[in-house]
């Protein structure tokens, strides 16, 4: 388990950096082309006005390939325009809405006990501090995890090996992983 090294995940720390240069953050551009709904019909009715039969009275091969290209790419690019898209970078795509809505009291209680001698709110602001806990969380992921092993405990002896990793993958992971996900 974890060592106790005085720093818990529910206390603030703050820290000031000088001199530090980040970098802007500058989206990117990406050039992309316009497929809209009625743009393929358009296609299909470009291609069908063409006339098509004077590209194939040339001899050679190359020449009928290339004319027929051209014309081909310039429906094409005529039909479907491109256009400039703006990318934005991804800042903390951990930060869920719902983690920084969580954190709002969080913080508000933080800034009014640091600026206040009230001795009332700073036992609060402790008391809350010591609520804030894993505990309920972990005990509910062994309670599941326990029950989910004694019934792969008990189903081994008539499944293969190739099932109960299926089982485990399918069940055991899941409730593990899940619990990553949304509980930290």
């Amino acid at each position: 388990m974890w060592k106790n090294c005085g720093l818990s995940d529910h206390d603030v720390k703050i820290m000031k950096l000088n001199n530090i240069n980040t970098p802007r953050q500058s989206s990117e551009t990406q050039i992309i082309r316009n497929f809209k709904k009625n743009s393929k019909t358009k296609f299909k009715i470009n291609l069908s006005y063409q006339r098509w039969e004077n590209i194939f009275y040339e001899n050679d091969a190359n020449i009928i390939f290339s004319n027929f290209l051209n014309r081909y790419l310039r429906i094409f690019y005529f039909t479907f325009t491109k256009r400039e898209i703006h990318i934005k970078p991804k800042g903390n795509t951990w930060m869920t809405t719902g983690i920084k809505t969580l954190c709002i009291p969080k913080r508000d209680l933080y800034l009014h006990c640091r600026s206040s001698n009230d001795t009332k709110l700073q036992k609060h602001c402790k008391l809350y501090r010591k609520t804030l806990s894993w505990k309920h969380q972990i005990d509910q992921l062994m309670s599941k995890l326990s029950s989910a092993c004694h019934a792969v405990r008990n189903v081994r002896a008539i499944m293969s090996q190739e099932t109960l990793r299926v089982i485990y993958f399918s069940y055991l992971r899941s409730i593990v992983t899940h619990s990553i996900i949304f509980e930290g």
